[in-house]
């Protein structure tokens, strides 16, 4: 193996385990100043810190993703969702050699449960259902 291949491998197992902490709601995502990012800090040393990346030259609305290891304000290794596009890496980290999810698709995961988690989605979403139901009792009792 490269230097180069052990890298990769290194890095999809990283971003595997960002993934499957993220996935288990280990990782306490924030929200940020910057819609576009998020961070988790971790084990009072480390943060995490995922951006999203909208490619303008993309007629198709792309998007790409980046994760970021800093400690203090020194990023100490960071990733981009396409370095892992033409490997089999990110599927192997996470034991799903067989799947035909692309690696972006992963990013993409993450992104929304670490956004869901920032946000407080689920809580807010389980609050507007309340209200609606409230809403509907109302009406029903009304008539």
């Amino acid at each position: 193996m490269t230097d180069y291949e052990d890298h990769n491998a290194d890095a999809a197992a990283t971003v595997a385990k960002v993934l499957r902490l993220t996935r288990q709601d280990t990782l306490a995502w924030e929200a940020t100043a910057d819609p576009d990012v998020l961070m988790a800090p971790f084990k009072g040393e480390y943060v995490f810190r995922l951006a999203r990346f909208f490619e303008e030259a993309d007629p198709c609305g792309g998007v790409s993703y980046g994760l970021a290891v800093l400690r203090g304000c020194r990023a100490v290794v960071s990733f981009l969702s396409g370095e892992f596009s033409k490997t089999r890496d990110l599927q192997i980290a996470l034991d799903e050699p067989q799947s035909k999810a692309p690696s972006h698709e992963y990013f993409a995961e993450l992104w929304k449960r670490a956004f869901y988690r920032a946000n407080r989605v689920p809580e807010e979403f389980e609050r507007v259902n309340q209200l609606l139901d409230s809403e509907l009792n109302q009406a029903v009792a009304s008539h």
